[in-house]
């Protein structure tokens, strides 16, 4: 559903943000930091670039920075520009107004609706917190690949003074 170019591009939007927006970042920067071709990446820069999710610089200062709005921009807009409107995945059946329509066909009209309306309720900013630490059970965060430094590992009471550790319920 999401597609690899979709998540990169969620993976670019986190990395810009921790970078905190003092100038920009290279393609060079990005392709170190996150992996990954320098061309692959350039190419979905460009698809936030024109989206209008994120700012593009030229020069030899240039790079990539976030747009002042893009924190607010929702999950769905990045999902759009990068790989279209969600496409449903419903049965054949044609739809027709007071006719029911098949069991498979309900289910995935309602995956179809909570899925775009998660990506709408959420927005790039939502995506920002990554837990390091400890859980609540007391044993270390395994790193997730959308945390941008890698570093879930992080020795939980540093993390905390640093104000990194989220509460945990």
């Amino acid at each position: 559903m999401i597609t690899k170019t979709t998540e990169t591009a969620f993976r670019i939007l986190l990395f810009l943000n921790q970078q905190g927006g003092s100038r920009p970042v290279t393609l060079a920067e990005l392709s170190d930091s996150l992996g990954g071709s320098s061309s692959y990446l350039a190419k979905i820069a460009h698809l936030l670039v024109r989206g209008g999710v994120i700012d593009s610089h030229r020069g030899v200062q240039g790079g990539f920075s976030l747009a002042p709005h893009t924190l607010g921009i929702n999950l769905l807009r990045v999902v759009e520009v990068c790989q279209g409107f969600p496409e449903a995945a419903y049965c054949t059946s044609k739809v027709t107004p007071g006719v029911q329509v098949c069991g498979y066909h309900e289910v995935m009209a309602k995956l179809h609706r909570a899925i775009v309306e998660t990506l709408e309720s959420k927005t790039v900013s939502d995506l920002t917190s990554c837990p390091r630490g400890l859980d609540g059970g007391g044993r270390k965060i395994e790193p997730c690949r959308m945390c941008v430094d890698r570093d879930c590992h992080r020795d939980p009471e540093e993390a905390e003074k640093k104000g990194l550790v989220l509460p945990f319920s």
